[in-house]
This record gives C-alpha cells, structure tokens and sequence, in this order.
C-alpha cells in the first residue's frame, strides 16, 4: 500500500505527521528547513500526544470536555516535563514573562498560555481537522491497545530527553506530573452534556471567535508585561476568561447542529493569529512563505467543505 492511499485511509497517520506540523511549522515555532529535519521525532511527541488523547477519550466517552482536559495535560508533558520551558528563566521566547508572571520558580503566565496552546492548537485543531477528514472513523478506535503502547513510549522517550533540559527543583517536577495525573484522571471522570443549542451563526463568526481567543490567549500577556505597573494578575485573567467565553460560545453553537463549514471555520481562526503574527516577529521568509500556502491550501479546502455541505453530503452534526 502506498504512502497516498495510507494518508487517505488512516486517520491514525493522518494525526501522527499532521500534529508537528500544527503545533510547530504552522504556528512558526520551527521554519521549513529546519522543521523537516526534525518532522519525524517531532512526531512522537506531538503525533502520539495527539493519538493518545483521541483514543483516550474514546474509549472513556469523554467528548471533546476530555480531550481539553487531556490536552491540557499534554501542554504541561511537552512544557513542563520536556523542555521545562514553564520554569527556565532563560527559555528563549519568554521575552519579558521571564519575570512578568514569575514566581516560585514558575513562569505562570507563559506556563498557562503554553498550556492552552497546547490543548487548543497542538491537540485540538490537529483532531478537530482530522474529524473533518475522517467523520466516518471519528468515533470508532484508530489503534490497537498495543499501537497505545507504543505511543506512550514514544512520549515517554522525549520526557526522558528532558532531563538535558533546564534542571529545576525536583518538588516543581513532581507537581507538573501530578497536575498531569489529575487532568488525565478527570478526564476519564467527566462526561460531555448536552448543551442549550441556541441558532447556528455563520462561519465567520465562528471563525472571528477561533481568532480572537487566539489572539489574546498569545499576545495579551506579552503586550502587558510591556506597560509599566501592569498586573499580570490581569493578563491572567483576560487569558483564562477569554478561553472561558470562547469554549463556551462553541460548545452552544456545535449543540445547535453546526457542520464541517463551521468547525474548519473554529481551526482557521484560531490558527490565523499565527499565520498573520509568525511573518511579522520572525521576519523569516521561510514563515511568510509558509504562512502563505497554508493561507491558500486553508482557501482551497474550505470550497470543498462548502460544496460538499451544499450539495447535502452527510455530514455529522455531533459536537
């Protein structure tokens, strides 16, 4: 079987070599060059993470509530156990959060913006695409319990890698597993409800409100750590509040029966801020030209979706 006819059939390798080019190319962390050197390890991090939650949740009916929650924990594994970007007072894009919204040896605010990123981006817009890919395979099982296995270990080998990292006290490293325990442990608790449907906007609004979350999620703490006197109390707040509101708005709008045009519409956004913002702080031609063809494969899939709703394919209306 060809390397084509698998990527169209297999969901499971779809997510795996899709989720590092989300969480790290698309979002300009790693230019081109580099990125493709770096793709495949890459991948058992973020692939696997990404393969894991999916399975995971599944199997304990958790819904999209636990694959945040599951998500979550990811964002802390990559950040707080591989790279310690959470406590490293040196990480190299802290900018100023390397003492706006430190303390006790904890970069807070960059450690829950890293936190969303993770869950929203790395893990979430990766599965929510490979759903608009896949609707028929969603819901059913994408790896043995054996390939699971193997996912944890290609996780657990980058946990292992980071003991090159940034060492701090050993109690921080201890807390950022437990918290990573808790939030796989409720994942596996909660259950998704029913939400109050309400009427189902147009994409764009949709769209507007992946943008503006993301927006603010990456750029309100470090434009307040610029203003003198700034509580990073606020920055925090602003954050946790707007990802709150978004959450909320989308879980009401999936209930009322939204469709694929809507949920591309949700990645697109939240994925905009970077395609926009990546160019202009890099100044790499490397991320404007990826940002570019992203923009123009993004355009090109979304008149598929649109045609496909149009002409009245099934398509699933579960959130």
């Amino acid at each position: 079987m060809s390397i084509t006819t698998r990527l169209r059939t297999s969901p499971a390798l779809v997510t795996f070599l899709l989720a590092p080019v989300i969480g790290e190319l698309v979002s300009s962390s790693a230019p081109l060059p580099g990125f493709v050197v770096t793709w495949l390890p890459l991948a058992l991090l973020y692939g696997c993470g990404a393969l894991l939650v999916h399975e995971l949740s599944l199997r304990w009916r958790s819904g999209w509530l636990g694959i945040a929650l599951l998500g979550a924990a990811y964002g802390i594994v990559e950040e707080g156990l591989v790279t310690r970007a959470f406590f490293d007072p040196n990480w190299p894009d802290l900018g100023m959060l390397a003492t706006f919204g430190r303390d006790g040896g904890v970069n807070w605010l960059w450690a829950v913006q890293l936190t969303i990123y993770h869950a929203a981006i790395s893990i979430g817009v990766t599965l929510l695409l490979v759903r608009i890919l896949f609707p028929d395979r969603w819901h059913r099982p994408w790896l043995t319990r054996r390939s699971m296995r193997w996912c944890a270990v290609g996780v657990g080998v980058w946990v292992v890698a980071g003991f090159g990292f940034y060492r701090p006290e050993a109690g921080l490293l201890i807390a950022a597993a437990g918290a990573v325990a808790g939030l796989t442990a409720l994942a596996r608790t909660v259950r998704p409800r029913a939400a109050r449907g309400g009427t189902v906007p147009r994409p764009r609004r949709v769209f507007f409100a992946g943008l503006a979350g993301s927006a603010v999620v990456m750029l309100i703490p470090h434009l307040l750590a610029e203003v003198p006197d700034a509580d990073p109390a606020v920055a925090l707040a602003l954050v946790v509040g707007t990802v709150a509101l978004v959450s909320w708005r989308a879980r009401r709008w999936a209930a009322a029966g939204w469709d694929d045009r809507h949920r591309f519409a949700l990645a697109a956004g939240e994925l905009a801020t970077f395609l926009v913002v990546g160019p202009v702080f890099t100044g790499s031609p490397w991320v404007t030209a990826t940002s570019v063809a992203v923009a123009v494969a993004g355009r090109r899939w979304w008149r598929r979706i649109s045609d496909r709703v149009a002409a009245r394919e099934p398509v699933e209306v579960t959130p």
